[in-house]
């Protein structure tokens, strides 16, 4: 029999996985505010200028909003973004976006109907890894004591509190 401990802690680690890891989805912005999360939408003649150099065309940019006046966007976007064991390098540039060169201001905005789902699914999965490892482990509250039946169940996996700050950094990732 598996410890209710080590089942509540199972279950709490799928939550944190879930809840800490949101769907977006993107969709057209009725009015743009400083702060908001935004994609810009290129026009094409905008993308290929902007793209010279590369082998893609930038179709759109993903940023906040830094400000919008003057029929300017201004975007804070990411450019780069580097982790090792040590050091968490991020690399973020601001850009100028005309209305001229801009075909569709899509919000950011959590999916919650998508996120409840992904939730219920990896709580599911936690579930059913638990119970198969219980399964293949042996053992069970039916066992009458002292019938010389004994079985001992021994941890398949654990996760020591180093172990499980990595894994919150690496879902954040």
């Amino acid at each position: 029999m598996i410890e209710t401990k080590a089942v509540v802690r199972a279950m709490l680690l799928c939550i944190a996985i879930a809840f800490t890891s949101g769907c977006y989805t993107y969709r057209p912005a009725d009015s743009v505010r400083p702060g908001m999360e935004v994609r810009a939408r290129l026009k094409t003649e905008a993308a290929v200028r902007r793209s010279e150099g590369l082998d893609d065309a930038l179709r759109y940019f993903d940023g906040r909003v830094v400000n919008n006046s003057d029929g300017d966007l201004v975007l804070d976007i990411l450019v780069a973004r580097s982790q090792t064991a040590f050091e968490n390098i991020v690399i973020r540039d601001t850009i100028r976006l005309s209305s001229g060169e801009i075909e569709q201001i899509l919000q950011r905005k959590l999916s919650t109907g998508r996120t409840v789902f992904a939730t219920a699914a990896v709580i599911a999965g936690g579930v059913l890894l638990v119970k198969g490892i219980e399964a293949a482990a042996g053992g069970s509250d039916t066992d009458p004591p002292g019938n010389g039946n004994q079985s001992s169940v021994v941890p398949v996996f654990s996760v020591t509190p180093s172990a499980g700050r990595w894994l919150f950094r690496f879902v954040q990732w």
